[in-house]
């Protein structure tokens, strides 16, 4: 079963919260990449992760296509 989970997308992994990325490697590659919200496609079993790989979520920039998958894969 599929879940909808917001969490920020920094390079190649989300994140729970801006906290989780840390002040140290904030601070070093903010000039590079900037945090941001996604919409995240995820299975039930890894809603407790605080920091996912981008392949093992699908992330969207809206709810709604978020949401509009997580049907179609609970299907």
């Amino acid at each position: 079963m599929k879940i909808v989970k917001p969490m920020y997308l920094f390079f190649d992994y989300l994140y729970e919260s801006i906290e989780q990325i840390g002040e140290e490697t904030l601070s070093e590659w903010l000039h590079k990449e900037v945090p941001v919200l996604k919409f995240c496609v995820i299975d039930i079993v890894d809603q407790e992760e605080k920091e996912l790989s981008t392949q093992w979520a699908w992330p969207h920039d809206n709810e709604i296509d978020a949401f509009r998958e997580m049907k179609e894969e609970n299907k």
